[in-house]
């Protein structure tokens, strides 16, 4: 990355580039090729998240292959402490490098099951 991109990433609140990876993941920047959703704030809890998740899937009467968000307790998070957790299915591996791509670092253990956590990310000169 080239000093003027770090630069611009830094510039960039932990809230913007949240936003930015999750506009970029659903509009073709993840897989193209395959039904992949994101959505900030999606519901209010995590189970409602799943609900609308699944009402979109009978809705295009297909799976999605790549799902991720957060709700807005997660959100509450974000804004006051400067991490918070994403919901996801799909191909964990390939979401976390995908999230730290966009400049975010992500805390994951691998396990299929559990959340990512995201942070900023801040860029070294």
């Amino acid at each position: 990355m080239s000093r003027k991109q770090k630069n611009t990433m830094n510039k960039m609140t932990f809230e913007q580039k949240v936003e930015w990876a999750f506009e970029f993941f659903g509009d073709d920047g993840f897989e193209r090729g395959q039904n992949n959703f994101a959505r900030s704030r999606l519901a209010c809890c995590q189970s409602c998240g799943w609900a609308a998740i699944e009402a979109i899937e009978f809705d295009y009467g297909e799976d999605l292959d790549n799902v991720v968000f957060y709700h807005d307790q997660d959100a509450e998070n974000l804004r006051e402490d400067g991490w918070f957790y994403i919901a996801w299915s799909g191909d964990g591996d390939k979401i976390k490098s995908f999230f730290e791509n966009c400049w975010l670092n992500v805390e994951w253990n691998g396990d299929d099951t559990q959340r990512m956590k995201i942070t900023n990310k801040i860029a070294q000169s």
